[in-house]
C-alpha cells in the first residue's frame, strides 16, 4: 500500500484482515483490548482507503493511464457551450435569489409555471408549483 501498487485490493484485504483480528481480540480478551490497540479504527481506515479514488501519484495511476504528450500550442476547448454557460449563470442566480429570499429577483428569473422539488426533510419540503409571492 505504501508504494501505491494494487492499493484498492490491498487496502480491502487489510481492512478485512484487521476487522477479523479485532473481532478475535474482542471475543478472546474483551472489547477494551481491541479498542486500546485501535484495531477497529485501523480497519476503518483501510476500508476508507479502499473507497477513495486513486491518487495520480500512485503506481496504480501510472499503470492505468498511458503517457500522452500534451500539445500546449492548441487552445483548450471549453467543455460547455456558451448557451450552457448562460444557463449555468441563470441557475446560480436563482440559487442566490433563493438564499437571499429575494422573491422579486426569483420571479424575474423563473417562468410563472416553475416547479421546485425540495428535499422532504426540509420544513417546506415537497413539490411547489408556481411562484408564490
Amino acid at each position: 500500500m505504501i508504494v501505491g501498487l494494487f492499493t484498492r485490493q490491498s487496502a480491502l484485504a487489510s481492512g478485512v484482515l484487521l476487522f477479523l483480528f479485532a473481532l478475535g481480540m474482542t471475543v478472546g480478551t474483551g472489547v477494551k483490548s481491541a479498542l486500546n490497540a485501535s484495531v477497529f479504527s485501523a480497519s476503518a481506515a483501510a476500508f476508507a482507503l479502499a473507497a477513495l479514488r486513486d491518487s495520480r501519484w500512485s503506481v496504480d495511476a501510472l499503470r492505468e493511464k498511458p503517457h500522452r504528450k500534451v500539445d500546449q500550442s492548441q487552445p483548450k476547448e471549453s467543455v460547455m457551450s456558451r448557451t450552457e454557460h448562460a444557463n449555468m449563470r441563470v441557475i446560480l442566480e436563482i440559487f442566490s435569489a433563493i438564499e437571499r429570499r429575494d422573491q422579486q429577483r426569483l420571479a424575474e428569473l423563473c417562468h410563472a409555471d416553475v416547479e421546485f422539488h425540495w428535499p422532504p426533510v426540509l420544513p417546506y419540503g415537497g413539490i411547489s408549483r408556481g411562484l408564490k409571492t
